[in-house]
């Protein structure tokens, strides 16, 4: 499927496939629902309601998002391609404690978003949920399953 060092196999993977076998746990993939070129950019709707800004064009057709579990910010200071989720619209799955860092596997209305919270920090069911998408780190990936995104160095 690839050939490659580790690091860039894990960075840039060619398609889907190869995104979602590398890296533990696997990464985490949306469907992209529509999306409209803006400003040298694509604005992508998913499942939910959620909207996101991908800082690169998008061609017209069906897609999927990808984001690996580490590259999901947990309660972030920035406020870009961020997702609420009030109390009673998520439900945490459950949670892998590992020592210096958790796992969190919730259900939100976009699908299943698995990410990585520091150990002193825990989710509460009682208590929106913050979590931002960074730009940088989205991968997409087209009806074929081929990588859409740029290459990244």
């Amino acid at each position: 499927q690839q050939i490659g060092s580790p690091v860039a196999v894990y960075r840039a993977p060619v398609n889907r496939f190869v995104a979602g076998f590398v890296g533990s746990p696997a990464m985490n993939f949306f469907t992209v629902t529509a999306h409209q070129v803006v400003d040298g950019g694509t604005l992508i709707n998913l499942n939910g309601g959620v909207s996101l800004r991908l800082p690169f064009m998008l061609v017209d057709q069906p897609a999927t998002l990808g984001i690996r579990p580490e590259h999901v910010e947990f309660d972030p200071g920035r406020a870009d391609n961020l997702i609420y989720a009030d109390p009673s619209a998520f439900e945490i799955l459950g949670m892998e404690h590992l020592g210096d860092r958790s796992f969190a596997h919730v259900e939100l209305a976009l699908g299943e978003i698995t990410f990585v919270t520091p150990t002193e920090h825990s989710i509460s069911p009682k208590e929106q949920l913050r979590l931002r998408l960074p730009p940088e780190s989205l991968h997409v990936f087209g009806r074929d399953g081929r990588s859409l995104s740029p290459a990244v160095p």
